[in-house]
C-alpha cells in the first residue's frame, strides 16, 4: 500500500498517546479508547451510540478513581469528551476536527514528559500540519509524508506558538502532575509493608523509581532509605500503628553529601533518601519528618516530587532508647520451633558483632540460597525448612533472631544500588533495586546489617538492576570492544537527554511560573489571563483566516460550493488543483448515479462563469434535481 486515507492516518496517529500513559491509567480504559479509534477508521458512530459509550467510560473513571479530583480523573474525563467528538460523524470543518487531536494528545502528554513522549508530540504536530489541507477522504502517499517542505510555514509557526503559550501560561496547580504507579503485583518493587506470607515468585521490573544527581559512590554506600518497619507478627513486618516516644536523636556531621532526587514513582508518599538523611534543603512538595525513625514523608501521594537533600555515610546515633526500647523488641507470644536451632547457634557469640557473624555462618553452612522464585515460603517455618528466598525473607529472619536475643531491631525497606550514568552524572534507580535490610541498636547507635550480603554478595556488589537483568555499567567493563563501548555510551546519552527533558518540564511548577511572571513585573493571575487572551486570539485568527475565502463568495460560487458538498457525500473529493475538465473525468470514472446531471451542472457553470451567461436559475434547478 503506497497511500492511505488522510482520516485513517490521523486516527491511527492518535493511538500512541493513550499507550504512553499505561503506567497511570487502567489498562482496560486504554484498550477501550484504542479499540474505539480503530473501529472509527472504518465506520461513523451515530449520536445514539456515542453518548452511551461516553457515559460508560465516565462511569468507569468514577469507579476506578472515585469522586476525588486528581489529574488521572480530570485528564481521563477530558480525553473521553475529545473521543466522543472524534467518534461522531464529521459535520463541521474537517480542519477543526483535525486540530482537536492536539487537545487529545495534550491530555496524555501531561502524564509523561520524557524524551519519547515529547518526540511523539512533535511528530504528531508535523503530521497534522502536513495533512491539514487534505480532506478526510483524500488519499496521501507515504512518500509525501516525509517531505517536510509540504508543510506550510504559517501552520508550523502557529502550532509552535500555541505549544509555547500553553506551556508557559497554563495555570500551574501545586502537585498537579501525577507520579508513576508503584510496581505492579508480582514484580519486584517498593512496598509499604513487608508481607512475606504473600510473597511468592516475583519477576524483575526495570521501571524507573527515581533519578539521583549525586557523585559516584561505592555500591555498599548506595542504600536508599524509605520506610521503617517496627511491628512484626513473627514473619511479616509493618510500620507501628502508634508512634513511639521520640528519643533523643543527633545527626552525623562527617562525610556529608548534597544531592538531588527526581522521583518517577510515588513510593506511597515516602521520600526515599540516601542513608543516612540529615535534612532536606528544598522540595516542591510539602513534607514532614518522623524523627524517631529518621524518615521523610510527603502529604501528597502519586505526585511527581523533586528534592534536594543532605545525607551522611554514617548511621545516625541515638543517644538513648530508654523510652522506646520495648517498641523495638516487640514479638508475638508464640514463634515457630524451627527458629530454635538458629537461636541456640547464634547466642553463643560473645557480642553483637560475633552473633551476626554466627548468623551468617549458619545460613551458609546450611546451604540457604537467594532466589526470586522460592518454593512455599508463606511462613517462617516453611522458609527455614526450604532454605530459599530473597531479601525480605532473610531480613525478617535476622530481625526476629536479634529480637529474640534482646537486641532492639527494626527492618528498613528502600532501594540498594543503581546504574550510574557518567555522561549525566546521575544514578538511575529502578524497581529492581528495591531492597530490605535490618537495623540493630548496639547500645550507642543504630547499625545497618544486610543479611543479603551474606547469602548473595553479588546482589549488593552489582545492585539489583545489574544483578537481575544483566544491565551493564560500561565504566566497569573495560574489556568491551570499541563498537560495544560506543553502543553503551550512546545509551547513556539517550538516558541523559530523557532525564533532562523530563526534568525541564516537570520542574516548571507554580513557583517557577510566578518567578517568570514577576521577572516582567506582572502578577501571576494577570500573567495567566494574558496567556489565555493570546491563546484565544491565535485560535480565532487562524479560524477566520482559513474561512476568509468563503466570506466574499458571490452567488455562482455559493452554488458551486453546494455542488462540491453533494459530490463529497458521494465520496468524490474536489481538490483545489482540479479544473472543470478533471472534475468531469472524475465523475465519468466513478460511474455515479445521475452522472449526466452533474456534468450538465459543470457545463452550465462554465457558461455562466466564463462565457457571460446570466441563467443562474438553471444551476439551481439542477441542484434541486440532485437532492
Amino acid at each position: 500500500m503506497k497511500s492511505i486515507k488522510t482520516q485513517t492516518l490521523y486516527l491511527l496517529s492518535l493511538i500512541i498517546f493513550p499507550l504512553i500513559s499505561y503506567e497511570f491509567l487502567p489498562i482496560p480504559f486504554i484498550l477501550a479508547l484504542i479499540t474505539l479509534i480503530i473501529i472509527r477508521t472504518k465506520i461513523h458512530f451515530s449520536a445514539l451510540l456515542v453518548h452511551p459509550i461516553a457515559i460508560a467510560l465516565v462511569l468507569y473513571i468514577r469507579y476506578k478513581f472515585g469522586t476525588i479530583i486528581v489529574p488521572e480523573t480530570t485528564i481521563s474525563f477530558l480525553a473521553v469528551m475529545c473521543l466522543a467528538r472524534i467518534l461522531g460523524k464529521n459535520k463541521s470543518d474537517y480542519k477543526i476536527n483535525r486540530l482537536l487531536g492536539f487537545l487529545w494528545a495534550g491530555c496524555f502528554i501531561l502524564f509523561r514528559t520524557d524524551l519519547f513522549s515529547v518526540m511523539s508530540l512533535v511528530i504528531f504536530t508535523l503530521l497534522t500540519l502536513k495533512t491539514l489541507h487534505y480532506h478526510d477522504n483524500e488519499f496521501i502517499s507515504f512518500r509525501k509524508l516525509f517531505k517536510i517542505e509540504n508543510i506550510k510555514t504559517k501552520d508550523l509557526f502557529i502550532g509552535l506558538i500555541l505549544v509555547v503559550v500553553m506551556f508557559v501560561f497554563f495555570p500551574r496547580i501545586y502537585n498537579f502532575l501525577p507520579g508513576v504507579k508503584n510496581a505492579q503485583v508480582g514484580t519486584i518493587g517498593y512496598s509499604k509493608t513487608i508481607n512475606n506470607s504473600n510473597s511468592g515468585s516475583v519477576i524483575p521490573s526495570s521501571q524507573v523509581a527515581f533519578y539521583a544527581e549525586i557523585e559516584k559512590l561505592p555500591n555498599d554506600k548506595l542504600y536508599w532509605r524509605g520506610r521503617v518497619h517496627n511491628h512484626t507478627d513473627g514473619y511479616n513486618w509493618r510500620p507501628a500503628e502508634s508512634k513511639p516516644n521520640r528519643g533523643q536523636v543527633s545527626f552525623p556531621v562527617d562525610n556529608l553529601i548534597t544531592y538531588k532526587i527526581k522521583y518517577e514513582q510515588s513510593l506511597d508518599g515516602d521520600l526515599v533518601l540516601l542513608d543516612t538523611p540529615v535534612r532536606i534543603k528544598q522540595s516542591n512538595l510539602g513534607y514532614y519528618k518522623k524523627k524517631e525513625e529518621n524518615i521523610y514523608k510527603t502529604y501528597s501521594k502519586k505526585k511527581k516530587a523533586f528534592i534536594e537533600a543532605i545525607s551522611s555515610y554514617e548511621i545516625q546515633p541515638a543517644k538513648s532508647l530508654m523510652n522506646t526500647k520495648e517498641h523495638y523488641l516487640q514479638l508475638p507470644l508464640l514463634t515457630t520451633k524451627a527458629l530454635k536451632p538458629i537461636i541456640d547457634f547464634v547466642k553463643r557469640g560473645k557480642d553483637l558483632k560475633d552473633k551476626i557473624n554466627l548468623f551468617a555462618k549458619y545460613i551458609l553452612d546450611n546451604e540457604f540460597s537467594y532466589t526470586l522464585s522460592p518454593k512455599n515460603v508463606t511462613t517462617l517455618k516453611s522458609f527455614i525448612e526450604n532454605k530459599e528466598g530473597f531479601c525480605t525473607h532473610y531480613a525478617s529472619l535476622l530481625g526476629i533472631t536479634l529480637r529474640k536475643l534482646g537486641y532492639p531491631t527494626r527492618l528498613v525497606s528502600g532501594f540498594q544500588g543503581g546504574i550510574y550514568n557518567e555522561v549525566a552524572g546521575h544514578y538511575r534507580i529502578s524497581s529492581n533495586d528495591a531492597h530490605a535490610w535490618v537495623e540493630v541498636h548496639n547500645g550507642k547507635n543504630w547499625s545497618r546489617i544486610d543479611p543479603t550480603s551474606f547469602i548473595s554478595p553479588l546482589r549488593i556488589q552489582n545492585g539489583g538492576e545489574s544483578f537481575f537483568t544483566g544491565a551493564v555499567n560500561i565504566n566497569q567493563r573495560k574489556e568491551f570492544g570499541a563498537f560495544t563501548q560506543m553502543y553503551y555510551k550512546g545509551k547513556q546519552y539517550i538516558d541523559f537527554l530523557n532525564y533532562r527533558v523530563s526534568l525541564f518540564f516537570d520542574t516548571y511548577d507554580r513557583d517557577r511560573q510566578r518567578n517568570f511572571s514577576e521577572s516582567f513585573k506582572i502578577n501571576r493571575k494577570v500573567f495567566i489571563i494574558i496567556g489565555l487572551i493570546i491563546f484565544i486570539g491565535i485560535l480565532a485568527w487562524f479560524y477566520f483566516a482559513t474561512k476568509t475565502p468563503g466570506i466574499k463568495r458571490n452567488t455562482i460560487d455559493k452554488l458551486f460550493l453546494r455542488f462540491e458538498k453533494k459530490l463529497s457525500k458521494k465520496g468524490l473529493i474536489i481538490r483545489s488543483t482540479d479544473n472543470l475538465t478533471s472534475i468531469s473525468n472524475l465523475i465519468h470514472e466513478s460511474k455515479l448515479k445521475n452522472a449526466h446531471k452533474y456534468i450538465e451542472f459543470l457545463k452550465q457553470y462554465e457558461q455562466i462563469k466564463y462565457a457571460g451567461s446570466k441563467n443562474i436559475e438553471i444551476l439551481k434547478d439542477i441542484l434541486k434535481e440532485l437532492r
